[in-house]
């Protein structure tokens, strides 16, 4: 007899699973109704110079990630 999941529970109208109901992987997980390839993905480098300020990443369903770029100073370099 295999046993019964645990039930997620209600706080503040947000449901919190149970730690014994979550698997966690060590790997990129696609969630939702994503297609299994890059078709659509675009990304795109803002640059100062030769130096990348940003990365923009824009999926297929819309949403854009900005990711920042900064760099720790070396010394003597400046």
């Amino acid at each position: 007899m295999t046993p019964e999941p645990a039930k997620a529970i209600e706080n503040r109208g947000r449901r919190i699973l149970p730690r014994q109901s979550v698997t966690v992987l060590r790997e990129p997980v696609r969630v939702g109704n994503m297609k299994l390839n890059n078709e659509g993905i675009d990304v795109e480098l803002v640059r100062d110079g030769n130096t990348i300020k940003e990365i923009h990443v824009r999926c297929p369903c819309g949403q854009t990630i900005v990711l920042t770029c900064e760099y720790a100073s070396v010394a003597g370099s400046e």
